[in-house]
């Protein structure tokens, strides 16, 4: 029955090559219009068990609360320069409505101004009430020394962690923020001085700077969470353009980071990787093929064929998982090793008895008789050796078990098929244009291994003893 099927579908390959050409065409379409439709995630909550409850809790964070999925621009420079770079780019950036939320990159004064003594501790609240407690300038001075003295000498609580710290950073840059305006008023006096002295004195410097202040840091809350790609790369890429622009419109370093930032380059890596390693991996066996059979041509057909039969494997794992993961993400490359194992099969033999005077039909026909069932009995069980991984609790090991197992069936399926349609167009060519181009066919039986293999039985004995 098996005989019966492989003989007919080479009989029909042979007669009708380029009707199947044409079907085969048609599904390779197919299957690439359903490759494309594949989306690529760099979550590793995808390669976790989905019934896990850090997982789902993780999942809601992300989703509920922005913070957890934020752009950072970090920028270096002169720090009047830096105020010239947040006010030109923070305005450009909110124009992006469809990606950014709002643009935290000064201090919140109203929010301060409305509930800022509800969030003070009771000592400080006694301590503010004692530093304005008159409106005189030389009081004030006298009870501002008696309030630092207060805070970070008499009192028990130092400044111990890096938000104190920041703290009094920024308190100590009001004050000096104050004095230079305090000082400008004396030579030029105007009526808004009186209120960025005591805005400067109550909230201290309004940007998010270093202690140095040469750089500042602006965040860019967005609409989306940083496992929603296309959005990370679209608004990553269209933020950084602005930053770079002004920034090198004004002078200053800038640049991004945080989590969404790094899941745009994280999928860059992972797409350019695949890319690489997969085109690596063919132009090797290329070069391995050509060398081993001798011939030029077939080895091209042979991973023309490979290509298409990846095609197929990324066109069916769309309707089973949907996204591929960093793990699955690299199974062109697992694919194009185990694949062309295939290929080695059905040309090695297609050869061989056209070697022995075969035409073509009756070679398909061999080839196909010869080789197809242990390509058929491979395929199936290194699928099946994939497919076990299907009983896994991670979820990241069962889509790699499912779309592998699932792959190396249809690698069989395209080596099966097309590499014979190829095989016989490239004869039909070769007829149509006589003695041209007419090639010998090539033995491509390795003489000297056979040699060796028939002594190796002769003296089955010295091998036993090599072995052991």
């Amino acid at each position: 029955m098996r005989d019966k099927i492989l003989n007919n579908l080479a009989t029909f390959i042979a007669k009708k090559p380029w009707w199947s050409a044409l079907i085969l065409l048609i599904v390779t379409v197919i299957m690439g219009a359903m490759a494309s439709q594949l989306k690529l995630t760099t979550s590793f909550t995808n390669l976790l068990p989905e019934d896990n409850p850090m997982v789902d809790e993780f999942d809601m964070i992300i989703e509920e609360y922005n913070g957890a999925s934020s752009m950072l621009i970090v920028a270096e420079g002169e720090p009047e320069k830096l105020d010239e770079f947040a006010e030109a780019a923070v305005p450009k950036i909110e124009e992006l409505t469809q990606w950014v939320s709002r643009v935290d990159y000064k201090m919140p004064k109203e929010f301060i101004a409305e509930h800022g003594l509800m969030l003070m501790k009771s000592g400080d609240l006694k301590n503010n009430i004692e530093l304005f407690e008159s409106p005189n300038l030389d009081e004030f001075l006298t009870n501002l020394n008696n309030s630092l003295e207060k805070e970070y000498i008499q009192s028990e609580d130092k400044i111990t962690g890096q938000e104190q710290e920041q703290g009094a950073i920024r308190f100590l840059a009001g004050i000096q923020s104050w004095l230079s305006i305090f000082n400008g008023s004396l030579s030029d006096y105007t009526d808004s001085a009186g209120e960025k002295a005591a805005e400067a004195i109550l909230y201290g410097d309004e940007y998010y700077r270093s202690w140095d202040n040469r750089m500042m840091i602006l965040q860019i809350l967005p609409t989306f969470t940083m496992f929603d790609i296309e959005s990370s790369i679209a608004s990553t890429d269209s933020i950084e353009k602005i930053v770079h622009d002004i920034g090198g419109e004004i002078g200053v370093r800038a640049g991004l980071t945080g989590t969404v930032p790094l899941a745009r380059d994280e999928m860059v890596s992972i797409q350019n990787d695949s890319m690489v390693i997969t085109m690596i991996a063919l132009v090797g066996i290329l070069v391995l093929f050509i060398v081993a059979f001798r011939m030029l041509v077939s080895p091209i057909l042979a991973i023309i064929t490979l290509i298409i039969g990846v095609v197929w494997a990324l066109g069916i794992a769309w309707p089973l998982v949907g996204t591929l993961n960093l793990m699955t993400s690299m199974m062109a490359v697992v694919l194009v090793g185990l694949g062309i194992d295939f290929s080695v099969h059905i040309i090695s033999t297609f050869t061989e008895m056209r070697h022995k005077g075969d035409d073509v039909t009756t070679a398909l026909k061999a080839t196909f008789v010869k080789s197809g069932p242990g390509i058929i009995t491979g395929g199936l069980t290194t699928a099946s050796a994939f497919l076990t991984m299907l009983v896994a609790r991670t979820e990241g090991m069962k889509e790699l078990g499912l779309t592998l197992g699932v792959g190396i069936l249809m690698t069989m399926l395209a080596a099966m098929l097309i590499l014979p349609n190829l095989l016989i167009i490239r004869e039909r060519i070769k007829s149509r244009f006589g003695k041209k181009l007419r090639v010998k066919p090539r033995d491509v039986s390795y003489q000297k291994m056979g040699v060796f293999a028939s002594w190796l039985s002769k003296n089955w004995k010295l091998g036993i003893y090599c072995y052991c």
